[in-house]
């Protein structure tokens, strides 16, 4: 699953639309206009539970199982980022952010 979750993560980010792109209903588009855009809010938080759930393992972890979940929460953080700066052009011209 968390596999899953950082491949549509990464993939949420190359697919994320350019600010003032309109909506495609049809075709190709319709997938980076309409579906992306759609499902990216549920990866987000997706990975911040994923993250919270990682560092709730790692405090009754120790050894090698502490430094697994340590890099998955890292992971999720940094996907999370990753996240915010492909979509921060599209979300601030909607909302009018300067």
């Amino acid at each position: 699953m968390r596999i899953a979750l950082a491949i549509l993560a990464i993939a949420s980010m190359v697919l994320a639309p350019p600010a003032g792109t309109k909506i495609v209903m049809e075709g190709w588009q319709l997938a980076t206009t309409l579906i992306i855009p759609s499902l990216t809010p549920l990866v987000f938080f997706g990975l911040l539970l994923d993250s919270l759930m990682g560092r709730v393992r790692l405090s009754d972890s120790a050894g090698a199982e502490a430094t697994r979940y340590r890099s998955i929460v890292w992971t999720d953080l940094l996907l999370t980022l990753g996240l915010i700066i492909a979509w921060y052009p599209l979300l601030s011209s909607l909302g009018g952010v300067q």
